[in-house]
Order: C-alpha cells, then sequence, then structure tokens
C-alpha cells in the first residue's frame, strides 16, 4: 500500500451520474489523463456518452460501469490514508475477453478514429486499460494488486465439475476486489438496477441454454396435458358403455 496523501474531487455531473453520487461519493483523476482536468475529462465523457445506446443491452450496464471506474478512478481508504482504486483486472477481462470482446474491439479504434476530438484523442489517458496493468496512470501510488475496484460487478461463480475418482476441479472464481485494508467509503448505486446494488452478468451461453429450455419445458407440459386429457377421456368412454351394457341386461331379465 502507498503512504501518500492524496486531494480529492467532489464528483460532479456527466457520464457517470447514475454511478456516482455528487456530494457523497469521491473521485481521483490522474494527471496523465488530460492533465488530471475534470472539465476536460466531463467533456469527453459526454461526447462518448451519446455511443452508449448503440451498446447491445447484454454489454451497456456493464460497459457504463467499467467506463466510469476506469476514468473516475473512485476513491477508497487504507486505514485512514486514501488512495484511489483503478479497475480491477479480473472484471476488465470478462468485459474484454469473455461477455463483450466485440464492443471491446469497437471502443479501442473508436478512440483512436477522427469521430473522437483531437485533443482527446491524443491523450493517453483515455485509452482503454490494459487487463493486465489497469493501475498504469497510477502506479508511482505502488498500491497491492487485491487494492482495486470492481465497479460493482459480480463475476459468476466457479463451476465444479465431478470426475470419476470423486476428484473435483473448478473453473477460477472472481479475486477477492476489496481487501480489508482497501475499502470504499460508499456505495455506488445505479436506478436501472434496482435489485442489488451488485449486477451480476450472466454468459452468452446462458441465454441460449435458458432459450432452448423454457420452450421445451413449456412443449412437454402440453404433450402430457393432451396424453392427460385422452386417457382420461377413454376411461370415462369404457365406465359410460360398461353402465350401459348392465342397464340392457338389467331391462332384458324383467
Amino acid at each position: 500500500m502507498v503512504g501518500v496523501s492524496l486531494t480529492l474531487k467532489d464528483s460532479k455531473a456527466g457520464i457517470c451520474d447514475d454511478f456516482y453520487i455528487p456530494g457523497t461519493d469521491y473521485v481521483y483523476i490522474p494527471n496523465r489523463r488530460l492533465g488530471g482536468s475534470q472539465n476536460l475529462l466531463r467533456q469527453f465523457s459526454e461526447e462518448l456518452y451519446e455511443y452508449i445506446p448503440s451498446i447491445p443491452v447484454r454489454c451497456r450496464d456493464i460497459a457504463i460501469r467499467v467506463l466510469c471506474t476506469h476514468y473516475y478512478l473512485p476513491c477508497g481508504f487504507n486505514g485512514t490514508l486514501h488512495v484511489p482504486l483503478p479497475l480491477c483486472p479480473d472484471v476488465c477481462r470478462y468485459m474484454s475477453e469473455t461477455l463483450c470482446p466485440d464492443i471491446w474491439s469497437f471502443f479501442v479504434s473508436f478512440l483512436t478514429s477522427d469521430q473522437i476530438d483531437p485533443e482527446f484523442r491524443n491523450d493517453e489517458g483515455i485509452e482503454l486499460p490494459s487487463c493486465n496493468n489497469t493501475n498504469k496512470l497510477i502506479d508511482f501510488f505502488n498500491l497491492t494488486s487485491d487494492c482495486c475496484s470492481n465497479g460493482y460487478v459480480s463475476l459468476p461463480q466457479p463451476t465444479v465439475i465431478k470426475t470419476k475418482g470423486n476428484n473435483a476441479t473448478s473453473t477460477p472464481a472472481s479475486s477477492v476486489i476489496l481487501s480489508a485494508t482497501c475499502t470504499t467509503p460508499s456505495t455506488i448505486v445505479t436506478p436501472e438496477l434496482t435489485l442489488s446494488s451488485s449486477m451480476v452478468i450472466p454468459s452468452a451461453s446462458s441465454f441460449k441454454l435458458i432459450s432452448v429450455i423454457i420452450p421445451l419445458a413449456v412443449t412437454i407440459s402440453l404433450v402430457l396435458l393432451v396424453v392427460f386429457i385422452a386417457v382420461l377421456f377413454i376411461i370415462c368412454f369404457f365406465k359410460r358403455r360398461a353402465k350401459m351394457k348392465q342397464k340392457k341386461i338389467v331391462l332384458h331379465e324383467t
């Protein structure tokens, strides 16, 4: 961890209005990002925000969370010392490699294209982070790897696979994002996500599996219902036929 005191700035309105609360949440802007100017960063974020609606719904919320965490480093505490929290590498990799690699590649190209104002385009601070070095702009603070922010994005839990020898293997779990000595001072709220302050992002394969299971379950239920009705009809038919036959026998005897 670090022993350097920081000067924090109250976050203002901008692309992250629904992510940071003005007057409550505090952010740190590195000098290597647009000269540390909050006004320039806000102008850039407003320009970037125009393209947010074009992002597929499956990636939109996590994209905003990742961008806001990357551009406006949330301030946390190391004991009583303020420290900036860069985006956690596992969250960065989840979006860029697993969930939304196409959107990530689009933004990488977009940020170096003529669609971005030259004063922003030539600044290293607006580049998307390298997931193996998300603290590049603040590496002089010498933060430990567990001192980072996940943007309140919860990664999928590890999947346990059983083998014949009763051994079990699992996929890697998300790393511990905020350690006991590195915490954020307040909770980030996003109005679009009213169920929980954290967001679990399902994988694309989960969506495909659900889209197959639900129609299959409905079809099976309908088939079983038709079979049940048919069996019930046959039983009633034979019972009625037996009663009529018995009635004819009684009338014949009398």
